[in-house]
């Protein structure tokens, strides 16, 4: 586990949170509670997936990104655009259209993050062919999914290829440009999710770019360009040779990533799939395969929770431009033959140290000692009806007995306990009433003959 804390991007409002619970019961982690009234994160479990984020009714759950002015600090202002964001825009305007509106709301140089991919394929090509361990290669791209695997299924860690993903490589190659000037440089990078934020944020990520900025802020400053017919100018491609191989512009799409690999490939998306699969890798109910995408949003980036576009629609935009793309494997464009160029650089630079498990499941740091909690978790676990009700502000009653055996709960705070101890002793009504009041607040304990 490392021994600094994980940054994450998910900021709960208390002053607009009602405790309502739909944030607490959709997270597929188990990583929300609701205490006093409000929910809080326990941020041990959460992987930035963002699923509170979209199903939240009160918009209590912000995502904290960098300041769009910050780019104005810098006199090289990059702006790395993943392709998906492209595709949020309507046919009727052109790539050359959006990437002039890029240039007229700040930014002096523009990188597609996709540009690595190609040396990307190449060099996890070369892992896997080299490997004489494992069989199952499980991809790093997506962040979330990424944690996902340290806090739930760490057996599996030594499956998941040590490389990092093309934002990071594109920014690198980028950083190594513009060295001469490398404090004149920002690098900012357009992310359609809030998992991303949280991996360029982390605080022992070694990584090349400036500031991250939300997708769908981005596209309501680019639309305000765009809607002014008269300021429309072209963006003069033949000066920026940006253009993208046809299977690097899907690469972020569901089977993307796995059609780029030979073998069994197996490409799943939507978190709650690639748990279930995880669990059938892990628990050896299915043949693993030979390659595995994994990635948390369905239809993969396409589905972020920061993307503006209906999901199904941005993939199609984008499978279209890349049937118009005139690069392949073996005719790359200008930029991606630089990027080849600078092949030893980046590879040294892709490489991640060894994943590390996040210990979130034990209970304490020795063996005997978390073996007697656990003990004890299987013994309240048992008392409970397992109805998941959520009424004591746990998400499940296996997350509410874990919380007890923490502490941070009491087995009180289960309102079938509750009742039971009702029946056998009528004198426990006031102690309950505290009980709720903790879990709830004191706002929705209150009957309206009382406040009337």
């Amino acid at each position: 586990m490392s021994s600094k804390p994980f940054y994450h991007s998910l900021i709960i409002r208390e002053d607009i949170c009602t405790g309502c619970t739909h944030c607490m019961r959709s997270c597929p982690t188990g990583a929300l509670r609701i205490i006093d009234g409000k929910a809080k994160l326990t941020a041990e479990k959460c992987v930035d997936c963002g699923y509170c984020f979209k199903v939240c009714p009160s918009r209590a759950i912000e995502i904290a990104d960098d300041d769009f002015d910050d780019i104005f600090t810098y006199e090289n202002r990059v702006a790395l655009v993943p392709a998906i964001f492209l595709s949020q825009f309507d046919n009727k305007y052109s790539i050359s259209e959006l990437y002039s509106a890029l240039q007229k709301i700040g930014f002096t140089h523009i990188f597609e993050t996709e540009s690595t991919v190609e040396f990307l394929i190449k060099v996890t090509r070369e892992k896997i062919s080299t490997s004489k361990e494992e069989n199952l290669f499980i991809s790093s791209f997506c962040p979330a999914v990424l944690r996902l695997i340290q806090i739930r299924f760490p057996a599996l860690l030594r499956n998941v290829i040590p490389l990092k993903a093309p934002l990071q490589l594109t920014a690198a190659f980028v950083r190594e440009k513009f060295k001469d000037d490398n404090n004149k440089t920002g690098i900012f990078y357009i992310t359609p999710c809030a998992a991303k934020i949280a991996d360029v944020k982390a605080s022992d990520n070694n990584t090349a770019i400036t500031g991250v900025i939300n997708m769908n802020s981005m596209y309501n400053r680019m639309m305000g360009v765009l809607s002014k017919e008269h300021e429309k100018t072209k963006y003069d491609l033949k000066n920026d040779p940006f253009s993208l191989t046809k299977r690097s512009m899907t690469y972020t799409l569901t089977h993307g990533e796995a059609d780029a690999f030979d073998g069994r490939c197996l490409a799943v998306d939507e978190i709650h799939n690639v748990i279930e699969i995880l669990e059938k890798i892990e628990n050896e109910e299915i043949k693993a395969p030979n390659y595995i995408e994994l990635r948390a949003c369905d239809e993969s980036c396409a589905g972020g929770v920061l993307t503006v576009e209906n999901r199904f629609l941005a993939a199609e935009r984008l499978n279209d431009r890349s049937e118009k793309s005139i690069y392949f494997s073996k005719n790359i464009s200008a930029l991606q033959k630089k990027i080849f160029e600078k092949y030893e650089y980046l590879f040294d630079f892709a490489q991640c140290n060894p994943y590390k498990a996040d210990g979130v499941l034990k209970f304490s740091g020795d063996y005997e000692s978390a073996m007697k909690k656990y003990n004890i978790f299987r013994q309240i676990n048992n008392l409970l009806p397992q109805v998941d009700c959520g009424i004591c502000g746990s998400p499940s009653c296996q997350d509410f007995a874990e919380d007890v055996t923490r502490q941070q709960k009491d087995l009180e705070h289960c309102i079938f306990i509750q009742r039971k101890n009702e029946y056998e002793n009528c004198s426990c009504n006031e102690k309950n009433i505290n009980h709720f009041i903790k879990i709830w607040g004191e706002d929705k304990i209150k009957t309206k003959r009382n406040e009337s």
